[in-house]
This record gives C-alpha cells, sequence and structure tokens, in this order.
C-alpha cells in the first residue's frame, strides 16, 4: 500500500512539472518579439517594425556612355558662340542655292549692241557688241579688236578720222567718217552719245 501511494506520488509530481514546463514555453512564446518581416524590392527600403532594412545596390559599372563621353565622341558643327548654326541638309541646300544663282547669272543674257563698220565697198565689222555701262557710240567703235582708229579731241568732242587706214577726205574733199543710231544721226559727237541695249550703231564712210 505504501509503494502504491509512492507511485501515485512520483506519477503526479511527473504531470505536475509537465504542466509547469507547457506553461513556461507559451509564455516564453508570448514575451518573444514578433518576428520582423523583410520584404525584398529592388533598390527600395522597407521598413519594419524595428528594423530598417536596405537591400544592397548591384555594384556593377554602368556600361551606358555619359554625356560627357557622348559629347567627346560626337563632334557637332558650331557657330558663334558654341552654337551649332547649320545642319549638313541645310549646308547642301546652301550650295545648292549659291550654284543655281551662279548658273542663272551665268546664263541671263548680256546687254548688247550691233555694231556695223562700212568703208568703201566692204564692211570692216559687223556684229553684236557687248555692252557696258556709260559706253557712247564711240567707245563701242574703238573696243572692237582688229579695228584700228585714227582721231583727235578728247572727252565729249573726240573726232574720227579714219578707221583701217580709210582716212577723211581721201575720196574727196567732203569725204569722212559718219555714225547713225538705229538709222537716225544723232546731232552730237559720238563720243557724247550713250548708247543702249539693243540700239544699232552704224559707222560709215560718207563721199561726197
Amino acid at each position: 500500500m505504501k509503494r502504491l501511494y509512492v507511485s501515485l506520488l512520483l506519477i503526479m509530481s511527473l504531470l505536475i512539472g509537465c504542466s509547469t514546463d507547457k506553461a513556461l514555453n507559451v509564455e516564453k512564446i508570448k514575451e518573444t518579439p514578433k518576428a520582423e518581416s523583410i520584404i525584398e524590392a529592388d533598390d527600395k527600403i522597407v521598413n519594419t517594425e524595428d528594423t530598417t532594412m536596405v537591400k544592397p545596390k548591384d555594384t556593377k559599372e554602368s556600361t551606358l556612355p555619359t554625356a560627357a563621353s557622348s559629347n567627346e565622341q560626337t563632334k557637332i558643327p558650331k557657330g558663334e558662340g558654341g552654337i551649332s548654326t547649320t545642319t549638313p541638309i541645310e549646308e547642301k541646300l546652301q550650295k545648292d542655292v549659291k550654284e543655281d544663282e551662279l548658273s542663272a547669272v551665268a546664263q541671263a543674257p548680256k546687254d548688247t549692241v550691233s555694231l556695223k563698220i562700212t568703208g568703201v565697198n566692204e564692211d570692216f565689222y559687223n556684229s553684236e557688241v557687248e555692252l557696258n555701262e556709260g559706253m557712247t557710240a564711240y567707245s563701242v567703235l574703238k573696243n572692237i579688236d582688229g579695228i584700228e582708229i585714227e582721231c583727235h579731241g578728247s572727252g565729249k568732242y573726240v573726232y574720227v578720222t579714219g578707221i583701217n587706214g580709210l582716212m577723211e577726205k581721201q575720196h574727196g574733199a567732203m569725204s569722212g567718217w559718219l555714225y547713225t543710231v538705229n538709222g537716225e544721226k544723232p546731232n552730237k559727237s559720238a563720243s557724247a552719245y550713250v548708247v543702249e541695249s539693243g540700239d544699232k550703231v552704224v559707222w560709215y564712210y560718207a563721199n561726197y
């Protein structure tokens, strides 16, 4: 009987001990701080109750070219103040326009006058002459290559006495050189008569 009683006491003490350990474990679990949740996110800072976690950034250097290196590698035409003034396309267009303008000037019809020089039974010259501003009936004659002129006077009072060796009074006392413009005889010296584009100038040897 005594042994039975002792056995019951041992069993009860074991049961009480297990209950006590279980209670202590429950209290420890309650007192343990709540597990911190960590949220992984690329390059973001995540806050938990007591801790701030930062995911390390990728330490690899970027291989993309920087603005500075891009500017160093690409040369941009610049004008005054370092600002690009024209693009290659605009430069080509400007060049084409200039070439067209020069071509138009070269192809533009030039001002001319018709000049005819008639001696005795022969023509010394009969062609168009390029006209420059301020040219006169005398300067048109004087500028012809291969035509020899003899005269006296100066300025607006030049008198032509001979052309290509054919001299005044050579074929009579009243013979000599005269000129007409558009079929009319001007009443002034040839060096004073300014001709215009399209005029017809005729120098002829008169034999009275």
